[in-house]
């Protein structure tokens, strides 16, 4: 008894959909933190937003990338492992996303009375977030690796020049930034898991197993 399944050559289309929904989706999102940043910094206006076009444009299309990576990466991670999220809402993305913009703001704009203070609110902040929001261990893996990616990365910028910033401000920034990879990775794995966002589609093998007890 043989199972013959033919390659659909459209199987391709759903993945080149879903990466360009998530494209426009994380760029959205770059975008939305960006002019958070902006209005926590100086006062917003159009003139401050035609800088940040002109100057830093080229954030919005990594923010597009980071997306598709993190989205394509749970999916894989979801499929191997076998995670099924029952619990998974839009409610709870909402809430999820809000957290995100809390902790976005919370680097922006709260002070601190030391870095350590800082770095361990954080920390604490980012495995509640973890916590409430994925709780699972490969979630906190894939997210922890990329905060550190991200920190040895500017790290590698900073050794080059592109960064001229006292050592206050760049532990600032190598901190914030992790925090905002890693709770902007459980953000997103959750609005991929919502949106059914998985790379591999399980009906091939539904199909080859009525074909299967057909035979």
């Amino acid at each position: 008894m043989k199972s013959h399944h033919k390659h659909d050559p459209n199987m391709k289309t759903p993945s080149i959909l879903r990466a360009f929904a998530l494209f426009i989706l994380g760029a959205l999102v770059g975008f939305v933190l960006n002019l958070l940043q902006m209005g926590y910094k100086t006062n917003f206006s159009t003139r401050s937003l035609v800088y940040f076009l002109h100057n830093s444009w080229w954030t919005l299309p990594l923010c597009g990338l980071a997306a598709i990576y993190i989205g394509f990466s749970y999916s894989f991670f979801d499929h191997k492992f076998n995670h099924i999220s029952s619990e998974t809402d839009s409610m709870l993305i909402i809430k999820c996303f809000a957290l995100f913009i809390g902790i976005n703001q919370l680097c922006a704009k709260i002070q601190f009375s030391s870095p350590v203070h800082f770095i361990v609110i954080l920390a604490g902040t980012c495995l509640v977030f973890w916590y409430w929001f994925d709780h699972t261990k490969v979630g906190f893996i894939f997210n922890s690796f990329n905060a550190l990616f991200v920190v040895v990365f500017v790290n590698i910028l900073r050794y080059v020049g592109f960064f001229n910033q006292s050592q206050i401000q760049f532990d600032y920034l190598q901190t914030c930034l992790s925090c905002l990879i890693f709770s902007g990775g459980v953000t997103f794995g959750n609005i991929v898991r919502l949106l059914n966002f998985t790379s591999y589609d399980l009906r091939p093998n539904v199909t080859s197993e009525r074909n299967l007890h057909l035979d």
